[in-house]
């Protein structure tokens, strides 16, 4: 039997969500009021609509505020989650080209979620304020993956994240005394780097508008655009390297950040997962780069380019592209199914399985070589000077192992609804790990996911929300022991 003070402070912490993301549509009617669109009256509906639910919870929920039990840090994630996206739906369902609730939730999540998949078609002409709230969402999602990746999952020891918590406990150096502070500087950051993007796209020849968007779809490893064509829009080169490098800050850990403030120049340097990631970035990017010369005799300077930037999108696990990659041969198409699984770098916007979790099973690897030769050998396993225990080590391979198991059952349901083979291998890389894109004629890189049947988008938008949320913060709540009193 569920204890009703389990829900009080969970349904009051939603109410203030609710009421934030309310404030935040007020940005797109003002922009639809000001071109004189008539889908102002969408985000109007819309907040009003929110306000009231969130008026409804925040005061009848009201009380005394004790320190937030385990469960109720697991029911703020899941079912946060779950509640914000079904109000932030709302002005998809009300504007002049409706979606339906399927493809409403599913563009709502895929925006929250940072994955840049899309089921909206004839982006070039949709009015100003949709975009605008597009691109808010996966702003807004970005920083709240940021900070719920940094600040709770190591708290809830989701797949190894208690080796994070190390950072922040009394035994180890501090990044910040206080809470509050360490979120206000988390908060600076992200502003500050979407700025420096946003001014990096203007002198590009960007317009405001588009830069503002873009700036904020990058920053956010989310990927969605202002345009069918996504970034292949602009055919701006310069522009290609600044979203490129605003990616790759999006999937960079925000604690090097704020510790390079501090002074700690060198934090990037010694981070063992930013190592790896650049690593195989580069590696990806080189080794696509002589692909695209030697198999479709492209020149260099277009082959760079091509590989520069959509590799970097792919292994940010962000959705933009700039072309079919595709139809670029078997090598490339490989990458794009094996990269958005591994991801960007733990504490960062970007999804898929992350780095530190390699690092620490080649390493449980590399440890288990040296026990078959030599069992009686003491050799601790290490993570940047930190000695992994069982217990971080278990939750890894658990997790590892959850993920392939659920890319395996979300590939077979969707291969099951009609998809082929490439299309739903990809469809499921690409909501588990958030990356957006799919391969195939339908759901390509210049495709959407429109085509798709409402069985397959609702099996997508399940499979985006464990992905974001490293599954076991969703799967716990289905648990019938965690709703015992």
């Amino acid at each position: 039997m569920t204890n009703p003070s389990l829900l009080r402070p969970v349904l009051y912490v939603i109410g203030h969500l609710l009421l934030a993301f309310a404030l935040a549509m007020m940005a797109p009617m003002a922009l639809d009021l000001a071109q004189g669109n008539a889908d102002w009256m969408v985000f109007a509906t819309s907040a009003a609509v929110t306000v009231f639910v969130a008026g409804l919870l925040a005061f009848s929920c009201r009380g005394p505020m004790a320190d937030l039990s385990l469960r109720q840090m697991f029911l703020i994630v899941g079912f946060g989650y779950l509640v914000l996206t079904l109000f932030a739906a709302l002005p998809f369902m009300l504007m002049a080209n409706r979606l339906g609730l399927v493809d409403a939730m599913f563009e709502t999540v895929s925006a929250i979620t940072t994955t840049g998949s899309t089921v909206m078609v004839g982006l070039d002409s949709t009015p100003h304020g949709i975009l605008l709230w597009r691109a808010l969402l996966q702003w807004i999602g970005g920083i709240g993956i940021i900070a719920i990746g940094i600040m709770i999952l190591p708290f809830l020891r989701v797949g190894g994240m208690q080796l994070f918590r190390l950072e922040s406990s009394d035994r180890s150096e501090k990044l910040m005394a206080r809470a509050e502070d360490y979120a206000k500087a988390l908060a600076a950051a992200y502003v500050v780097l979407t700025a420096a993007s946003i001014i990096g796209l203007l002198l590009c020849g960007i317009g405001l508008f588009d830069s503002v968007c873009h700036a904020m779809f990058a920053i956010a490893t989310g990927g969605f655009s202002n345009y069918d064509l996504s970034v292949g829009h602009f055919n701006n080169f310069p522009a290609e390297i600044i979203l490129s490098i605003t990616m790759i800050a999006g999937a960079m850990p925000f604690a090097i950040y704020i510790k390079m403030w501090q002074g700690e120049r060198g934090a990037i340097v010694r981070d063992g997962q930013v190592r790896l990631f650049l690593t195989i970035w580069f590696l990806a990017v080189l080794s696509t780069s002589v692909w695209l010369m030697a198999h479709l005799g492209m020149a260099p300077g277009p082959a760079f380019r091509n590989a520069l930037f959509n590799i970097t999108s792919l292994i940010a696990t962000c959705g933009f592209v700039s072309g079919d990659y595709s139809q670029w041969g078997s090598f490339v198409l490989i990458l794009a199914l094996i990269l958005p699984i591994m991801g960007g770098c733990t504490g960062s916007a970007s999804g898929g399985i992350k780095m530190f979790r390699f690092r620490i099973l080649m390493k449980a690897f590399r440890h288990q070589i040296i026990r078959m030769f030599n069992p009686n050998r003491v050799v601790p396993v290490e993570y940047d000077g930190q000695v992994i225990d069982t217990e971080i080590m278990f939750s890894v391979v658990t997790y590892f192992f959850v993920f392939v198991a659920g890319y395996i059952l979300c590939s077979l349901a969707l291969s099951a609804m009609g998809l082929d083979a490439i299309e739903a291998l990809s469809a499921a890389t690409a909501a588990l790990s958030n990356t957006g894109p799919g391969l195939g004629a339908r759901i390509g890189p210049i495709g959407t996911f429109a085509p798709l049947g409402d069985a397959a988008k609702i099996t997508l938008t399940l499979a985006m929300l464990l992905g974001r949320l490293e599954f076991f913060t969703l799967l716990v709540l289905v648990h019938p022991g965690f709703w015992r009193r």
